[in-house]
């Protein structure tokens, strides 16, 4: 399989990173790790998809990017929030408002991350939607 799991610890929240960018994904990865959150990492939607089926239930935040070969990162948030309302959402990008509209990004309520953040801003986002 396609994805990690890293420090697991039961009393942290598990966040599912998605990015179809290695360097970005590993970098999330380390670093929320590193902080104790307990992270699932997929380099696709439909590798996210798959995750949160097998981890049911497990998962409070999705952290994913907005533009992405197949499916968007926007629609991978649609369908995982019409399984689980409860899950938190954050999504990142690199491009500006009018792309994000195209894309949808403003319509879910979910946090957006601008591309190039600080790696304090990515820790900040999460507990700020947890």
């Amino acid at each position: 399989m396609g994805y990690s799991e890293q420090n697991p610890v039961p009393d942290r929240p598990t966040v599912l990173v998605v990015d179809d960018e290695p360097v970005v994904l590993d970098m999330i990865q380390h670093l929320l790790s590193s902080k104790g959150y307990h992270v699932l990492a997929a380099r696709s939607a439909n590798e996210a998809l798959q995750l949160f089926q097998e981890k049911n239930g497990t998962i409070r935040v999705l952290l994913t990017d907005v533009v992405m070969p197949g499916m968007s990162g926007v629609e991978l948030a649609r369908r995982l929030l019409d399984q689980n309302p409860n899950l938190k959402c954050v999504l990142m990008s690199g491009y500006g408002d009018a792309e994000l509209f195209q894309h949808g990004a403003f319509d879910l309520g979910c946090e957006l991350l601008r591309k190039p953040f600080a790696a304090d801003t990515v820790v900040k986002t999460i507990q700020r939607v947890l």
